[in-house]
């Protein structure tokens, strides 16, 4: 069975063996749900395609970090299919990723790298990952990716 929750961050939970499925929403743009024998759907007037980036972005982001969550090889990690598929959506993901590392932290350097080319981690704070998350931030906010 599968029970619909409507969430804010829209990350998927599971409770007593439930899977949730969850959607982002604007409180103040009524939210339609259509319930049958086939599942659910769910309307929101005025949805963009901005909003369906960000739900594939949602999707396989916690994806990859539902999956690779227990892994210790940033190799690993960063091969993951999510993860690639993450980055092979392009720049238009970089505010998303900056704001699950900020949000859920994440080995998120090599694909914020390989989708700007910058590298404003400095050399001694390599390995340090609070420091590099403050890094990757810091260049977000710079760069008009990230609003405080």
């Amino acid at each position: 069975m599968t029970v619909y929750a409507v969430t804010e961050r829209g990350i998927p939970t599971t409770q007593r063996g439930l899977r949730f499925r969850t959607a982002v929403f604007n409180a103040d743009v009524p939210l339609f749900i259509a319930a049958g024998s086939s599942g659910a759907t769910f309307h929101w007037p005025g949805y963009t395609r901005a909003d369906a980036l960000r739900d594939e972005f949602i999707q396989l982001a916690d994806r990859w970090h539902d999956e690779t969550g227990h892994l210790s090889s940033p190799m690993q990690i960063a091969m993951h299919d999510a993860y690639q598929r993450i980055i092979g959506i392009g720049d238009r993901v970089i505010p998303y990723i900056l704001r699950d590392l900020s949000n859920r932290g994440g080995q998120w350097y090599w694909a914020l790298h390989a989708l700007t080319g910058a590298s404003p981690v400095p050399n001694d704070a390599l390995g340090d990952v609070p420091r590099m998350k403050g890094a990757w931030l810091r260049w977000g906010r710079q760069h008009g990716y990230l609003l405080d």
